[in-house]
């Protein structure tokens, strides 16, 4: 694992495009599939230096191959405990 650049960008938004669509599927009636990039490059860029976010990448040699985002929200209630129907 290690901390996700500006250039894995591409590989990036192919895994939350991945993400997103399983996600949509699973739970129509709450999430939905973003039209266009799954995220923007602002967003990408902003991550890896936040102080409250995180974004690291997983690779198998030279490809990009899963990735881990953690971030402080702030709110009380997190969205796994929503989705526990708490």
């Amino acid at each position: 694992m290690s901390p996700a650049g500006e250039e894995d960008y591409e590989a990036v938004c192919a895994l939350f495009a991945e993400g997103d669509a399983f996600h949509a599927a699973a739970r129509p009636d709450v999430i939905r599939a973003p039209e266009g990039p799954a995220r923007s490059r602002k967003v990408i860029r902003h991550l890896p230096t936040s102080q409250d976010d995180l974004l690291l990448v997983a690779q198998e040699g030279s490809r990009i191959v899963g990735l881990i985002r953690a971030g402080v929200t702030g709110r009380a209630h997190g969205c796994a405990q929503a989705l526990r129907g708490h």
